[in-house]
């Protein structure tokens, strides 16, 4: 019960850590796609 309990709260963590990874990485992808129009035009593409 125990280790259960443990593995979901292990599994949200992930979760909620690589939301806020992505988020960020994708904001930072955009500051620095302002001047690269390649790379704006990739980030519509997908």
């Amino acid at each position: 019960m125990q280790l259960r309990c443990a593995v979901l709260i292990l599994s949200l963590l992930i979760k909620v850590f690589s939301c806020v990874t992505w988020r960020w990485a994708a904001r930072k992808l955009v500051r620095m796609g302002s001047s690269d129009v390649r790379l704006n035009k990739m980030m519509y593409q997908i």
